[in-house]
């Protein structure tokens, strides 16, 4: 299970290097189709998609968690019974996304009507129904997803997502450059994400040989399932309300090319999230296990926090230096305002990712529902700043509001909860994060410097000062911030893999 956790994080963060070049590649490529306003169509719509995933109702977390703790007890009836009850909650779900979606469709015309010319209204109506569609799959399928993932089987589902990344933007290119149209992308994701969750169940089934049987009404096990599932469905939809509700606000009172900008801003923001959201996942299983044997997990909130705001504070600065260079030669000097949004917005969320793995100690804990209180006051108080805010300051205004609710919220108090209710050691924790910075700040001046000696050209001059600055902050790094430790291990590593 180790090398199935190692495995699979490198395999994550493989995809997930693999996934930001596509994405490099894929962006231009469907602007370039689409043309500004159908891209922007197309990111609205999509905004959906991530509002109604929330509906999972925080049941895959729950499932991983609960199967996971009666694995560590070798308790295979009630491994079983977890899964008979969420099945069964999923189906009243997928009822609920059919009612609540049927509601929504009917009052698109009502929202959007002042934004969206009269032929984007009717695109926009088709897009939603397959959205539905697919969320309604998505959901369906959720149960193997999870049960994948508390076996630890981390390589067979990266490996797919891996493969997905790679073939989706492929065959999008190749239907939009004859059908050019927002809903050409859609349909192609759902098509695609059928066929990558009928591999997951027929995997679950044939390799897993998982059983789905209901042992009996457990009373205790359903309260518990549905306490902590709501806890993680808070936190998800307050996920939502900070990353997606901006863009639908944008959307009805600035039109899609405004939305087009700002999603510009969240495709490089939410790979930013990713290289957090990697470590955190695979650990789930591990740390539930941990906690279920009222084993210490201090040392792992501080391995793994060091190990994320090194990763992190270096994407940073390089994206201070770097970023809206990079912006202009991908996307063009029209989405310049991308820049700002997203540098605003990663600014306000590190405190929180480099921190990620201390939420997984909660849900293992079950102590996740005050988590989720916390971040959803916030999460209001950031739909009521967009609204104020977006007719006249746009995408920025919109991010000041996110950065300052998740430095509140994220921050400093989340900090408190997990010093005094989790307690974890955060005096420690940001001592060491301290301590890390000097090197990531030095690694930035010098960045400054690189960028005044030798300029601004393309893609190759920029991508060579990228790699000059990431290599000057490895040694910093090596030099300034990495402990006794972490030296040890990673000349361990690299000796090994000599030989």
């Amino acid at each position: 299970m180790k090398n199935q956790r190692t495995r699979g994080i490198i395999l994550s963060y493989v995809s997930l290097g693999i996934n930001t070049i596509v994405n490099l590649l894929y962006v231009p490529i469907l602007i370039h189709y689409l043309g500004k306003s159908q891209y922007g169509l197309y990111q609205l719509m999509g905004s959906f998609i991530a509002y109604f995933s929330v509906m999972d109702f925080g049941l895959s977390n729950t499932i991983v968690r609960y199967y996971s703790k009666y694995h560590a007890l070798n308790d295979e009836r009630q491994m079983e019974n977890v899964l008979a009850t969420a099945q069964k909650i999923y189906s009243v779900v997928n009822l609920l996304i059919i009612i609540v979606g049927g509601v929504i469709y009917a009052f698109l015309d009502v929202v959007y009507n002042s934004s969206l010319s009269k032929s984007e209204l009717t695109s926009a109506k088709q897009i939603y129904v397959i959205v539905i569609i697919n969320v309604i799959i998505t959901v369906s399928t959720n149960v193997y997803t999870a049960v994948i993932n508390a076996n630890e089987r981390f390589v067979f589902l990266k490996s797919l997502s891996l493969v997905q990344t790679l073939l989706q933007p492929f065959v999008v290119i190749i239907v939009i450059s004859q059908k050019p149209y927002a809903l050409s992308v859609v349909i192609v994701q759902t098509i695609l994400n059928l066929l990558t969750n009928i591999i997951k169940i027929i995997y679950s089934y044939k390799t897993l040989r998982i059983k789905i049987k209901s042992h009996g009404k457990d009373v205790e096990l359903i309260k518990g399932m549905l306490k902590f599932s709501g806890s993680i469905f808070i936190v998800a939809i307050t996920d939502q309300l900070f990353w997606k509700t901006n863009q639908l606000i944008l959307g009805a009172v600035a039109g899609t090319v405004a939305v087009a900008v700002y999603s510009v801003a969240s495709q490089i923001y939410m790979n930013y999230v990713s290289l957090s959201s990697v470590i955190q996942g695979v650990f789930l299983p591990r740390i539930t296990e941990l906690v279920t044997r009222r084993e210490d997990v201090n040392d792992t909130f501080l391995q793994i926090g060091r190990i994320q705001y090194m990763l992190l504070s270096c994407i940073w600065g390089g994206f201070v230096v770097f970023g809206k260079e990079f912006i202009g030669l991908w996307v063009g000097e029209d989405f310049s305002q991308a820049y700002y949004i997203t540098l605003i917005i990663i600014t306000g969320m590190t405190i929180d990712l480099i921190q990620s793995i201390g939420g997984t100690i909660m849900q293992a804990k079950n102590m996740y529902s005050i988590r989720a209180k916390i971040l959803l006051v916030m999460a209001i108080f950031n739909i009521g700043i967009a609204i104020v805010v977006a007719k006249r300051y746009g995408g920025i205004g919109c991010a000041v509001g996110t950065c300052i609710c998740m430095i509140i919220g994220n921050g400093f108090a989340m900090n408190y909860i997990y010093q005094t209710k989790v307690r974890l050691n955060i005096a420690i924790f940001w001592k060491n994060i301290i301590h890390l910075t000097i090197p990531a700040l030095l690694t930035l001046l010098i960045g400054n410097l690189i960028n005044a000696v030798i300029g601004y050209g393309g893609f190759l001059l920029l991508g060579i000062k990228i790699l000059i600055y990431v290599l000057i902050y490895i040694i910093l790094l090596w030099v300034m911030g990495l402990d006794k430790y972490e030296k040890e291990v990673l000349v361990k590593v690299w000796k090994k893999r000599r030989h």
